[in-house]
Parts: C-alpha cells; structure tokens; sequence
C-alpha cells in the first residue's frame, strides 16, 4: 500500500545468465516460482521459501543456427 511501499526491499535476485530478450514474466505456483530465458530457452523453477534456490531446470538441445530465424 501507498503509506509502506517506502520500506519495500530486494530479497533475492536471479539472472538466468542471457543478456537478451526476456519477454516473458515469472509463473507464480503455490511456492514456486517457473522462470524462462529467451534463446535456448531454459526453463527454472524457483523455490521462493528458499531465496530462490533453483528447484530444477529444463535446458532443451537447440541448433545455434536457428537463432537468426526466430522471433
């Protein structure tokens, strides 16, 4: 609310690493939070009770040359 956003801090953050196009916001589940990184398209869940320790992570094989031809 507007008479304690003042006091508001970060508690964690979490960089998947690529500089580039994150287009996509979090899904938030129960406690869990699923994240994913543009190009290869890493996908994380993120346990929030835990400082945002990665629960597990999905990398799929992605042929580098497509890069260029998708949007």
């Amino acid at each position: 609310n507007k008479d304690n956003v003042k006091n508001l801090q970060v508690k964690w953050t979490f960089s998947t690493g690529v500089l580039r196009g994150h287009e996509g916001g979090p899904l938030i589940i129960g406690d869990v939070m699923y994240v994913h990184a543009p190009f290869p398209n890493t996908v994380y869940a993120l346990d929030l009770k835990n400082d945002g320790k990665i629960l597990w992570k999905y990398e799929p094989k992605q042929d580098p040359n497509v890069i260029g031809i998708m949007c």
